[in-house]
């Protein structure tokens, strides 16, 4: 019996620590995504403007239809801009809207991990103080620093990895997140990959990274001031982990 309450201990830690990655990463996700300033940075820096002879102001009204299509519940993204005067009913040819259709199920999956993630937390620390009262939230923080420490390392190794390699891990990634070939675009006919070259998939993949980074390192030095107070100290005498 005491065995069994350890492992269910074990599992709810273990749990916790997955959670707290989990809502960092969708959170940075969701943000990024729906960052505006990102995609017009991106355009310049990329010069997709030049490369596509869609002017900057559509290019940005490209990246706002697609946002909006994320968010949405319609079921196939239709782009309308302006090119060369001339008004395009829909930027994107069959193959890239059925794509998009396949993008948009992943990006409401994060959506709703996210959701999953954070209603988990607010459960766990709801229900711990209702049976523990205020030790909770010293095991609570003792699982954020264990987490942040943890995530770190993750974040550095496939940072990494990413670095090095991102276009082997950028084609592992489509292979496991798709089960068909839609992804599979050219540049110079498709402009769904002209307008978002794999430099701006791989700076994306580095902004998540580096924001979910700097707030594990805030995560850290709090609960490490928290662990180091002398209120913790004193509870963590009296209660068992």
């Amino acid at each position: 019996m005491f065995l069994n309450i350890n492992i269910f201990k074990i599992f709810i830690q273990i749990l916790i620590i997955i959670s707290v990655f989990i809502l960092l990463i969708t959170t940075n996700v969701k943000l990024v995504i729906n960052n505006m300033k990102f995609y017009d940075y991106e355009f310049s820096k990329y010069e997709i403007s030049k490369k596509t002879g869609i002017d900057q102001k559509e290019l940005i009204s490209v990246a706002k239809q697609i946002k909006d299509y994320f968010n949405n519940d319609e079921k196939f993204l239709k782009v309308s801009i302006w090119k060369n005067n001339v008004k395009i009913e829909n930027l994107f040819n069959s193959k890239e809207i059925l794509h998009m259709v396949d993008v948009k199920k992943l990006i409401r999956l994060v959506y709703i991990f996210q959701s999953i993630s954070f209603i988990f937390l607010i459960s766990y620390l709801l229900i711990g103080f209702y049976l523990l009262k205020t030790k909770i939230f010293l095991i609570f923080n003792k699982l954020l620093f264990i987490s942040s420490i943890t995530i770190i390392i993750i974040i550095i190794t496939v940072g990494l990895i990413s670095f090095i390699g991102f276009e082997k891990v950028f084609l592992i990634f489509h292979q496991i997140s798709f089960t068909n070939d839609l992804w599979q675009l050219n540049p110079r006919k498709d402009y769904l990959i002209a307008i978002f070259p794999e430099g701006f998939f791989f700076e994306t993949t580095m902004l998540i990274a580096f924001l979910t980074l700097i707030e594990c390192l805030f995560i850290f030095c709090i609960t490490k001031l928290l662990k180091n107070s002398s209120n913790y100290a004193k509870l963590n005498k009296v209660m068992l982990i």
